[in-house]
């Protein structure tokens, strides 16, 4: 897979620049970092990772609004994500689906990811729990069940954070718990 870039849009830049400090920091061992700032910097890197993952999902919707897919022979969008990033199908759908939401009904979902506040599998679950929903649920009531489902996921692991929305999202029950998980 070739990742050098040749744009001059500041999309480029970022990318380069990604590479160069990666590059920058892939012989300088982790060990050397005092304890004290594992946490914070795990945080952080996990954060950013975060910001990444939405800006990802941008130019997969960005690709699939313009159709790139028809001018390089590939079938679908999802089958061109595939042969530019190595994702398998299920990954390429997936992101796809998810790019769409977040662009058409997950707006906080999206913010909260572009953010760093959520992770690219908070995302996911709420996705996924939204899509339970009844088709006939007002739009409206959808998007408040998503920003409950975002503040939720900022508190609870990412499966936790589709089962717990219950009450803030109609017709999602909360997932019981089998008696190996309590």
């Amino acid at each position: 897979m070739d990742t050098d870039t040749t744009s001059t849009h500041p999309l480029g830049a970022v990318v380069d620049g990604v590479r160069d400090c990666l590059d920058g920091v892939a012989s300088c061992p982790v060990w050397s970092l005092p304890d004290a700032e594992l946490g914070p910097m795990l945080a952080a890197l996990t954060k950013e990772r975060a910001r990444l993952d939405a800006l990802i999902l941008d130019l997969v919707r960005q690709a699939d609004v313009n159709a790139v897919h028809t001018d390089t022979g590939a079938a679908s969008t999802a089958v061109w994500v595939r042969q530019q990033t190595r994702m398998s199908r299920a990954e390429a759908g997936g992101a796809l689906k998810l790019a769409k939401a977040l662009d058409t009904t997950l707006h906080a979902t999206k913010q909260a990811l572009a953010e760093g506040r959520v992770s690219l599998r908070h995302a996911q679950e709420i996705h996924l729990a939204i899509g339970k929903l009844p088709a006939d649920i007002d739009p409206v009531v959808k998007a408040r069940g998503g920003a409950a489902l975002v503040e939720q996921a900022q508190t609870f692991d990412p499966p936790g954070a589709a089962s717990v929305g219950g009450p803030a999202v109609p017709g999602d029950r909360p997932r019981r718990r089998r008696p190996a998980d309590r």
